[in-house]
């Protein structure tokens, strides 16, 4: 059994806990998380990622229906995980950090392969998370295959990376013309729709 280990997270203390489990946050009106921690290593600071039933970590697009009907995945779009600088002095730390979005698709036999990806950066304090847009990937869903969200949290310091995090993203909210809007896809989306 690997070793990965889950965060419960403040923006002070971090606690760490051993086993693999959905991301909780502890804090007053703090919703729970839900998305997969599935690897750190390195020095990392405190962060948050929103992902629930009740607001979706991500959210799949559809096309319009074709004459047949179908609908085909266009493109994901993320929420933006709360990060904050390392908290390594007494006073006030910053620091540089960047977030990755990937999405990937498999056709369920074999591995999950990267489609599409866009990294941006900012800068975090350990008392305040930088300022993230939510990001949008677009790509060509196909009969078959079914796609996901994986974020990468980088922090930084001396143009190195000193710590990393990466998750998936386990619900996704949808947007399209041929099924019920307020549907939420767990785990992923397919690429077609009827």
């Amino acid at each position: 059994m690997s070793s990965i280990r889950t965060r419960i997270v403040s923006r002070t203390r971090l606690v760490l806990v051993a086993g693999l489990s959905a991301v909780m946050v502890l804090g007053a009106g703090m919703p729970a998380s839900a998305a997969v921690v599935v690897a750190e290593r390195g020095s990392v600071g405190a962060y948050q990622i929103t992902d629930s039933v009740d607001q979706p970590g991500a959210r799949c697009r559809y096309s319009r229906a074709n004459a047949s009907g179908d609908a085909f995945l266009r493109w994901v779009v993320a929420r933006p995980p709360e990060v904050f600088a390392r908290d390594v002095t007494s006073g006030r730390d910053r620091q540089r950090i960047s977030w990755t979005l990937v999405v990937q698709r498999s056709n369920g036999s074999g591995p999950w392969r990267n489609v599409a990806a866009v990294r941006v950066g900012g800068r975090a304090w350990d008392d305040q998370a930088a300022e993230l847009p939510r990001l949008k990937l677009f790509v060509r869903g196909r009969e078959g295959f079914s796609y996901r969200a994986k974020g990468v949290i980088r922090w930084w310091r001396n143009r190195s990376v000193e710590g990393a995090a990466k998750y998936l993203i386990e619900y996704y909210a949808v947007r399209w013309t041929v099924g019920d809007p307020a549907h939420v896809f767990e785990g992923s989306c397919p690429g077609h729709a009827d």
